[in-house]
């Protein structure tokens, strides 16, 4: 899907349906910044142990992967995963509100995380409104009412409206 090898934001987007014949078949951060904001990374595939939806390759200092009110699970493989690191060079980092399936990286989300979600209940890929496709959030979905309660659209790095635009606001309730 994705490879960054230096500073990359991810915002309000949808990776899906991705494969690497190594590592992290949705987004793969080798030595970099990787941010990944209010984002949807689900049905992507990698090989074993190597982060079908996000991996982070580390063997430079301050390699850092952050995960802020995403959804990365339902991957094939495996959704979070260190693929190479020395000790502290290499860190997935939470700044909270994410749902997160399975993976060696698991154990950094605790920040108002949800984790082990195997099943995200998530739509196929299709076009729910908007100009981009998108996974709708099935009922049922443990990502429904999850997000932080603080979040103000259009303000605080929230963006007003979801990854399809306008009218299709992002803090809804």
């Amino acid at each position: 899907g994705i490879f960054s090898n230096e500073t990359t934001t991810i915002a309000g987007s949808t990776i899906s349906g991705n494969s690497a014949g190594q590592s992290g078949g949705g987004v793969f951060n080798r030595n970099g910044l990787t941010v990944i904001r209010h984002s949807t990374i689900t049905a992507n595939e990698a090989i074993p142990g190597a982060g079908g939806g996000a991996a982070s390759f580390g063997d430079a200092a301050d390699t850092r992967t952050e995960v802020a009110g995403s959804i990365i699970s339902g991957n094939v493989n495996s959704d979070v995963a260190f693929v190479y690191y020395t000790s502290g060079s290499n860190t997935f980092q939470s700044n909270g509100y994410n749902l997160i399936g399975t993976g060696d990286a698991v154990p950094a989300f605790t920040n108002n995380d949800q984790t082990g979600v195997t099943q995200p209940r998530l739509g196929p890929l299709a076009a729910n409104g908007g100009p981009t496709l998108t996974h709708a959030v099935l009922v049922g979905s443990p990502a429904l009412d999850r997000g932080d309660p603080a979040a103000v659209a259009g303000a605080g790095g929230v963006p007003e409206f979801d990854q399809r635009g306008d009218p299709y606001v992002r803090v809804f309730n």
